[in-house]
């Protein structure tokens, strides 16, 4: 048998009303609210990099939708459709060769 703790709280301004927190429910709000937070860090068109389910590797995508926890990607390599959890995505970091890289002709510019 599982023992969460609980905790009571006077709201103030009326000390005649208890609320009982459940802290496993606490925590799981708190959670929920940070998925919600890093979802809004993505927005469709966005690249990534993530864990395909199909092999089991990180691999370029690009985001469709995102969700409560979750991304709806479609992968570069293969073209396939899946959905996400948000902890197995990844930003991809450009190098600064990449930013930098100048061709020939836009040298003599």
């Amino acid at each position: 048998k599982q023992w969460y703790h609980r905790r009571v709280a006077i709201t103030a301004g009326n000390s005649n009303k208890v609320e009982v927190i459940d802290e496993k429910e606490r925590l799981f709000r708190q959670q929920l609210q940070e998925l919600k937070m890093m979802t809004m860090d993505w927005k469709p068109g966005d690249e990534c990099m993530a864990l395909n389910p199909e092999f089991n590797q990180f691999q370029e995508a690009k985001v469709l939708i995102n969700g409560d926890g979750f991304l709806q990607l479609k992968f570069k390599i293969t073209g396939k459709i899946a959905n996400v959890l948000l902890g197995n995505i990844r930003k991809i970091k450009k190098s600064r060769w990449d930013s930098n890289q100048l061709t020939l002709e836009d040298k003599k510019k």
